[in-house]
């Protein structure tokens, strides 16, 4: 890019960089007369920058932020690493010494910075300020009054490139009449028309081949007018001239003798190396519907693949988009983990262009394994059989994947999980699940090529099935078969999934204990059933990164229901017939960028409204569960809600309810250390919410969710942990306190005195059943107040 005053000199462009020298000369002198050699600047908010001037707050902000950048490092301290007990690795931030040098280094950028943004007659001054033994540096920067844009034109005489100008409406355009200049949109409006003209043939132009012109005089300034009245007009017109200063924009050829620039050019031969490996040794060269394949070893992708993928056609106009189009194609199919291409002109004086594409394949298949632990609790014995006990939980899964199934790009997840729960107390078996998934991705199915809102779409197959085994007291198998589809929009952070047919079938096998506990409770006979799930799936996330990716804010919604449309046709009694949303809404505030700091939100809201069952509740396997690693962290697994609800019978308060409302706030940072080469973050985090129930019942009391009784029933977390990066995987350790528990005797389920219930433990309430409380040696059950949760990656 070029940058010159068209035909005219701007004398206040000129003027102000004079009083800017003159300025930076005189803080020299300052140094020697103030004395501040040797002196430093306070380690943190040492360097302030005051924007003053009638600016809006945010136009303020982004400018601030702007000339953050333009600071010397020299100011900003130096960083030194030193090691704690030897051996951890630790880095401090020196203070900066006040150096006049840097701080008019620091100016001059600033001063750029500012013209780039249509800032031309800007002032920059500094002030010192003495803390203790420190100083505090402040830029007091007033920018004035910006210059905008009066007209904008193009100076391209070539009338073949005119067509490549034209833009549809003004709102189009980047660079806007009478709006503030800015470098950055002229280099924009030029990426636009050399992008246009890429994708036209013209495939040696680039921003280099044009030049941008600004005219920045003021006649008025100039005027040599001898008459008192024209002077005194002249002046008039000055000074309006500067209380809305203005500019010219051109831009123009900037070589236009160079004739192979501005030369139209066509595709000729495309080759394709589909397997480049360490030998490079071609076993085979094939010619395929004008497509030569030179292969490196045995063949592992059928070639109908590419002919899908690859929009570089041999004898058509060079086109950047088929280019770019070709290369987001292939790897969204996940097959190769590097491409790369290749554009060589045949000879200096034909307009032919080769393309060549080199692929190196990823791995085929993968394996992940995966381990976790858990503990859970039981209070009573005729529940389970096994007494007043603790159940130890250990989970372990797997995962195969296959990328390339039948050598179509068909990517294959397999997955096989179990957990088992072991009972502390009596040593024997307690409960275990097992459950197995598959997952196919079929690519380009359904294919909606001639829909130019799609960017892509993949077929969905899933096929799982499990079993659940809860001790002396239920056994349920579950198969689920789903069929549907998700599409990606072009250009647009949106991703949609629907499911027309998807199928769950769960049977149970009772045990004697079950048949008395549904005796007893017989409201829950519609909850633990053998179900039919038959009907659709719907979802659609939504993901926006902030400008500066400062911000990345991700929405998801998902719909499911069953027996409402097709599946209504399965007449049984067993079918569900149900309706439920999920709400899920997660906004990441990076608060420093270099050391990964954020600030992250999280919002749940679902519920399930089941039609034909009593109390609308839905069933055992679709219910919503709070607490856990994930959830509610200062309670266990499934020992939240619903409601307020409360009981000593574990089969009770592990059924979870028909809503879940849940708000997450979570502070992370990066901890200053280094041990082994691993990474180590903490946080501050608070959760709110719980799980409800569609109405309360004589066997569920207190469980509804209404206006009156939310905020009594709301549970409040605050909490702290560690994080362990141990870069393929996350390690989370956090620890939980129960700041308002529902289940407290006090009122609205805060501690009732800080000094007596502020404890890590506290005695458990007396819950409203006949069944008393267990005693052992005379004590009095009591719970914890804290959780401590063990984790894989973030828990959001």
């Amino acid at each position: 890019m070029q940058w010159n005053n068209k035909n005219t000199t701007s004398y206040i462009f000129r003027f102000n960089i004079i009083i800017f020298i003159l300025s930076c000369a005189a803080c020299v002198g300052t140094k020697d007369t103030l004395d501040l050699s040797n002196t430093y600047l306070k380690r943190q908010n040492g360097v302030v920058i005051n924007i003053t001037g009638n600016m809006p707050i945010k136009d303020k902000k982004i400018l601030k932020d702007a000339l953050k950048s333009q600071i010397d490092k020299n100011l900003n301290g130096t960083p030194k690493k030193i090691k704690l007990l030897g051996f951890i690795n630790y880095t401090k931030t020196q203070k900066a010494v006040y150096d006049t040098l840097s701080i008019n280094k620091s100016k001059v950028s600033m001063f750029n910075s500012m013209v780039e943004n249509g800032y031309f007659n800007a002032d920059i001054t500094t002030d010192t300020t003495l803390y203790k033994t420190d100083i505090i540096l402040t830029f007091n920067i007033n920018p004035k009054q910006p210059y905008t844009v009066k007209s904008f034109e193009w100076e391209l005489k070539d009338s073949s490139l005119k067509p490549f100008t034209i833009i549809p409406t003004k709102n189009d355009s980047i660079i806007q009449i009478n709006k503030r200049f800015t470098k950055v949109n002229g280099e924009a409006e030029v990426a636009r028309l050399v992008n246009s003209m890429r994708n036209n043939g013209y495939y040696n132009v680039s921003s280099k081949d044009f030049k941008i012109e600004i005219d920045t005089a003021n006649i008025f300034l100039r005027s040599t007018a001898i008459d008192f009245e024209e002077l005194a007009q002249a002046a008039k017109e000055a000074k309006k001239f500067n209380a809305n200063p203005y500019l010219k924009y051109y831009i123009s050829k900037y070589n236009p003798a160079n004739k192979a620039v501005f030369k139209k050019y066509v595709i000729g031969n495309v080759f394709i190396y589909p397997n480049i490996n360490l030998s490079n040794k071609i076993i085979k060269v094939d010619t395929v519907k004008n497509i030569i394949f030179n292969y490196n070893e045995k063949i592992q992708i059928k070639e109908k693949i590419y002919f899908k993928n690859i929009y570089v056609i041999k004898d058509s106009i060079f086109k950047q988009a088929n280019i770019d189009r070709t290369l987001f194609a292939l790897n969204k199919t996940e097959l190769w983990q590097n491409i790369r291409y290749e554009i060589s002109q045949v000879d200096t004086a034909s307009n032919i262009l080769d393309f060549t594409l080199k692929m190196t394949p990823k791995l085929k298949t993968h394996i992940d394994l995966g381990l976790d632990a858990s503990r859970n609790a039981s209070t009573q014995a005729s529940n389970i059989g096994l007494g007043g006990n603790s159940f130890w939980g250990f989970g372990l899964s797997g995962s195969y994947l296959n990328r390339n199934v039948g050598k179509l790009g068909i990517k294959s997840s397999s997955t096989l999980s179990g957990l088992l729960e072991i009972s502390g107390r009596s040593r024997g078996l307690g409960n275990y699940n097992i459950f197995a998934k598959e997952h196919l991705s079929i690519p380009n199915f359904p294919k909606f090529s001639k829909n130019k809102k799609v960017e892509s779409s993949n077929g969905i197959i899933d096929l799982n099935g499990g079993v659940t085994n809860q001790l002396l007291f239920l056994r349920y198998i579950s198969v689920e078969l789903g069929l549907g589809f998700d599409v990606k929009l072009k250009n647009k952070p949106i991703n949609f999934r629907f499911k027309p047919f998807n199928v769950e079938y769960y049977s149970t096998n009772q045990s004697d204990s079950f048949d008395k506990f549904i005796i007893i409770n017989p409201q829950l006979a519609s909850i633990y059933r053998i179900g039919f799930v038959v009907g659709m799936q719907a979802g659609v996330s939504y993901s926006i990164n902030s400008k500066r990716n400062l911000t990345n804010t991700i929405l998801s919604l998902n719909i499911e229901e069953s027996g409402l449309t097709w599946g209504g046709i399965i007449r049984t009694g067993a079918r569900a017939t149900f309706l439920k949303g999920d709400f899920v809404a997660v906004h990441n505030i990076t608060t420093n960028l270099e050391k990964n700091n954020s600030l992250v939100f999280r919002f749940v809201f679902s519920m399930g409204y089941e039609f034909n069952a009593a109390n609308n509740a839905m069933p055992i396997f679709k219910k919503y569960q709070s607490g856990g690693p994930s959830s509610m962290r200062a309670w266990r697994l499934r020992q939240l809600g619903p409601g307020s609800f409360s009981s000593n019978n574990i089969q009770l308060t592990q059924i979870g309810g028909d809503k879940q409302i849940e708000l997450n706030i979570e502070k992370r940072w990066a901890l200053p250390i280094k041990f082994l080469n691993f990474k180590y973050s903490t946080c501050l985090f608070t959760d709110i919410g719980n799980s409800f129930n569609n109405k309360s019942s004589s066997v569920f009391a207190n469980s509804s969710l209404n206006n009156a009784t939310f905020f009594k029933q709301a549970a409040i977390a605050l909490g702290t942990g560690l994080r362990i990066d141990f870069n393929y995987v996350l390690i989370r350790l956090d620890i939980a306190y129960k700041l308002k528990d529902p289940y407290r005797k006090s009122a609205d389920g805060f501690p009732s005195s800080w000094r007596a219930h502020v404890g890590l433990k506290e005695e458990k309430r007396d819950f409203a059943s006949t069944i008393p409380l267990p005693v052992s040696n005379g004590s009095r059950y009591y719970i914890r107040n804290y959780e401590l949760q063990f984790g894989i990656n973030y828990p959001f």
